[in-house]
């Protein structure tokens, strides 16, 4: 498991970016105030299968499992193998068309 940076050509505003989720089956949007809070950004995630939002702050990301492998605040970042896949694919292992192929990335 590793962290992948996503570099972008704005900054995250550490003061109040006020981050909101937009999503459907196939799309997450995540809405986020940059450069001092003067612009809106929205950036597009496809192909995903869960989210999660909220915390750790910033102030407590330390605590969060993924810290050790580079997750920062204010940034924007892809986890690659992720155990939530692993996860993903014990909880659907008992439908009975389940393949564990599905769940390869």
């Amino acid at each position: 498991m590793r962290i992948e940076q996503i570099s972008e050509s704005f900054k995250i505003n550490p003061g109040a970016p006020v981050p909101r989720i937009l999503s459907n089956e196939h799309t997450v949007f995540l809405i986020i105030y940059v450069d001092s809070g003067e612009k809106i950004v929205t950036v597009k995630f496809n192909k995903f299968v869960q989210y999660k939002f909220g915390n750790p702050n910033d102030e407590a990301i330390a605590g969060h499992k993924y810290y050790k492998l580079g997750l920062e605040p204010y940034s924007i970042q892809k986890v690659i193998d992720s155990d939530w896949i692993e996860e993903l694919r014990m909880m659907n292992s008992i439908h009975p068309y389940h393949e564990d192929k599905l769940f390869l990335t």
